[in-house]
């Protein structure tokens, strides 16, 4: 099985010379994580993010077209049918259920989903292929939950902001990015959980993986993102705080436990 990449597709590459001090610590008003009420730097405005995000994701399809990677857009292809369907259902349990979400599917075998963290995900035809219900609900979970959380905006920001000595320190970006892919992965096991879709199933996969790929030994994104092999073991224990709750419950508990369940809590 391939290996899945699932981030937020903005890769912050270090400048040709150290930038100005753009502030000081001191200075900069802490923000908190609408989700989960943790402290967060968040210098841009989720207006300018947006913007920005349209702009990478129209470039982004440009380059798909010069490459020869058809982007889907055929109501009847049965693969962005089933998307478009799951998607839909785990966008309905998640905090920006109200705000609209484009789907876009690329025609590549690769296992990747990715967002420019504005408001559309970009999905390649490898998962679609190859990962059941289950498994793709707990993908779109993660890219709606890297949304949700402005991680992009906030990793911008934190690559914008210098140390005490006014130089910019790269490695800041990477341990940064390796937290918001943790938080990302637990946001979006309640989502694609309270859409119905069983949150065991990432853990299977990514169990599945970590032995595919001898514990990560091979894992080209090891620096930014979590190993295969921890992944499984902390997407296990929220998976299996999740399954205690009851099965048949109402949609308003539903929606309640989107703002506070056993993984967060946002009083």
């Amino acid at each position: 099985m391939a290996s899945l990449i699932m981030g937020c597709g903005v890769s912050i590459k270090p400048l040709e010379q150290p930038p100005k001090l753009v502030t000081a610590p001191e200075y900069i008003r802490i923000k908190f994580d609408r989700i989960t009420n943790q402290p967060v730097l968040n210098l841009i405005s989720t207006a300018e993010m947006d913007d920005r995000a349209e702009r990478l994701l129209e470039q982004a399809l440009l380059n798909y077209k010069t490459m020869g990677f058809q982007h889907i857009t055929a109501p009847s292809d049965r693969r962005l049918v089933r998307l478009k369907h799951i998607f839909d259902r785990v966008h309905n349990y998640s905090h920006l259920k109200d705000s609209p979400i484009k789907v876009v599917l690329i025609e590549n075998p690769i296992f990747q989903a990715y967002t420019f963290g504005g408001g559309a995900v970009v999905f390649y035809t490898g998962l679609t292929e190859e990962l059941d219900d289950d498994q793709l609900a707990a993908v779109i979970g993660h890219e709606i939950a890297h949304i949700a959380a402005n991680h992009i905006a906030e990793e911008t920001s934190r690559s914008l902001v210098n140390t005490e000595t006014g130089y910019w320190r790269p490695h800041l970006t990477g341990f940064y990015a390796l937290n918001a892919e943790m938080e990302a992965d637990q946001i979006g096991l309640v989502y694609a959980t309270l859409a119905g879709y069983a949150p065991d199933a990432s853990v299977t996969f990514w169990a599945e993986q970590s032995d595919h790929q001898g514990h990560d030994m091979l894992n080209p994104f090891a620096d930014s993102h979590p190993t295969y092999q921890d992944r499984a073991k902390y997407l296990q224990e929220n998976a299996d705080k999740l399954s205690r709750l009851p099965r048949n419950i109402s949609e308003e508990k539903r929606q309640e436990l989107m703002l506070c369940n056993p993984i967060y809590c946002k009083q």
